[in-house]
């Protein structure tokens, strides 16, 4: 089970912390089980950029698979949604 703590930024693994970029994290962070966000939105809280950063996403998307085991889809032309 992943848990977010948001005053230490840690995120644990089954209560072992791991460690995360910050961009790693504060994309995590951004993605609530069930809920679409976007790719501009993303671009922007995640990596600071004005445009659509899709390929750099992509890549802490891939990141945070293989770090925490979490199931997050690609919504083709919209963005990103994490499965519980």
């Amino acid at each position: 089970m992943v848990r977010i703590d948001p005053l230490s930024h840690t995120v644990y693994l089954d209560d072992k912390p791991v460690p995360l970029s910050p961009a790693e994290y504060r994309l995590l962070a951004d993605l609530a089980p069930g809920k679409l966000v976007g790719y501009t939105y993303l671009s922007l809280d995640v990596l600071g950029l004005t445009t659509e950063a899709k390929q750099e996403l992509e890549v802490l998307v891939r990141r945070l698979k293989r770090k925490l085991g979490v199931k997050i889809e690609r919504v083709k032309g919209r963005g990103y949604v994490m499965r519980s």
